[in-house]
């Protein structure tokens, strides 16, 4: 996926610019089984964990793993509908670095930033204990793809 430029984000699910466009994009390169990709354009940024683990007749869990999209309530988001990102690392003591888009003044349509845009955020693990779901497609047999890398 390019920074800046829609080359890349195969999966929108509202504008470009908006967190629920990065977890969709991301998800759908990022993993993989059989050399196919899926998608997920559906929901609020709450919904976003959730809806995946519908797809695969499951639930999201609170636990975090890397390659895992995760989903904030609207409560420990501080807006009406909630958020979304992918996990990009989870440290040994429990923290998390995530991937986002529209995050405060870092990235996103709302930022000032525009379409297309990211930014990392190291998350501890008292910040999401509470209002966070994840779901990891490694549980319905994906597997992130092998030239899966970060950017720098």
């Amino acid at each position: 996926m390019k920074y800046r430029s829609s080359s890349g984000w195969n999966a929108i699910a509202y504008s470009g610019g908006q967190c629920t466009d990065l977890s969709a994009s991301l998800m759908y390169a990022l993993w993989e089984k059989n050399g196919s990709h899926v998608t997920m354009t559906l929901g609020n940024g709450q919904d976003v964990a959730k809806n995946w683990a519908n797809k695969f007749l499951d639930k999201p869990t609170t636990s975090p793993t890397a390659g895992a999209v995760f989903s904030q309530t609207p409560a420990s988001a501080g807006n009406d509908v909630g958020y979304t990102g992918v996990v990009s690392h989870v440290s040994e003591n429990g923290d998390i670095l995530v991937v986002e888009q529209n995050y405060a003044n870092l990235s996103g349509e709302n930022g000032g930033f525009g379409q297309y845009t990211w930014n990392y955020h190291y998350v501890p693990k008292s910040q999401y204990a509470n209002g966070w779901m994840f779901y990891d497609l490694s549980k319905s047999g994906y597997k992130i793809v092998s030239s899966a890398s970060s950017v720098g």
